[in-house]
Formats: C-alpha cells, structure tokens, sequence
C-alpha cells in the first residue's frame, strides 16, 4: 500500500506548503536521483522566486521525516530519492549514475538481529554501468 504523504504532513501539524508540495511532487515523478541544485532548477519552472536555500530546508524536513531518502553516494554530492519504498541502488563508479533495484528476493533482510529490531535497509551496490562499459571497449 502506498503512503499518502500529504496527508501525514497535514496530520501532523505541519504545513503542505506550496513549495514543500512542489518539491515532493518532483521528486517522486524523476528517477534520476537528483542533488539540491537539480531540484532547485527543475522546481523553479513552476516556482520561479524559490531560494536555492528554500529547497535545501525542504529536502532535509522531507528526509527527516522519511518522505523522501538522501543517499549516501562516492561523490560530495547529496542526492536525493523520492521512492521511499524498501529498495537498492546501482552506482556506477565511472559516471555516477545511481539505478534503482529492487531488492532481491533471494537476499531475505532479519527482522531482528542482536543489536535489536531492523527497521530498514540500505544497500549500495558499485561497479561500471553498461554504458560505461562499452565505452570502454
């Protein structure tokens, strides 16, 4: 079952601004992975006065509150997820581009470990993509 994000915002007190809304909608229609600086340019389009500092304040309630992942990447970048289902991400050494799996079924996650309960996973996997590959050859 998919969350109703907007509806938790409202029903925590907080406030769905326009711009938070904005934010939220792009990031969950791209599957790029995009940086701040990515979004920011993208959400101007429709919200041409918005601050690049704006975005970044947005981003990090979104993530905060896990409507939305930052991914922990090789690169000084922050990129940014807007799927928050349970998934895995391909990173391409060589160009950077992140791909979504899906997490294979045959990799089963412990629900509980010593340490106490799992709540989430994350996993990064690394290597050169397809593209970069045959570039290569």
């Amino acid at each position: 079952m998919q969350r109703d994000i907007k509806t938790e915002i409202n029903q925590t007190g907080d406030r769905l601004t326009k711009q938070r809304q904005v934010i939220l909608d792009y990031l969950q229609k791209v599957t790029c992975h995009p940086t701040a600086e990515i979004v920011y340019n993208n959400v101007r389009r429709k919200l041409p006065h918005i601050s690049l500092g704006t975005v970044y304040r947005n981003l990090d309630y979104l993530v905060d509150r896990e409507y939305a992942l930052e991914l922990n990447t090789t690169d000084a970048e922050r990129h940014f997820d807007g799927c928050i289902r349970e998934h895995w991400h391909y990173i391409c050494d060589k160009c950077g581009t992140i791909y979504d799996l899906r997490r294979a079924g045959n990799m089963p996650v412990r629900k509980k470990v010593c340490w106490g309960k799992v709540e989430r996973t994350e996993c990064n996997l690394y290597g050169i993509c397809k593209k970069c590959a045959r570039r290569k050859k």
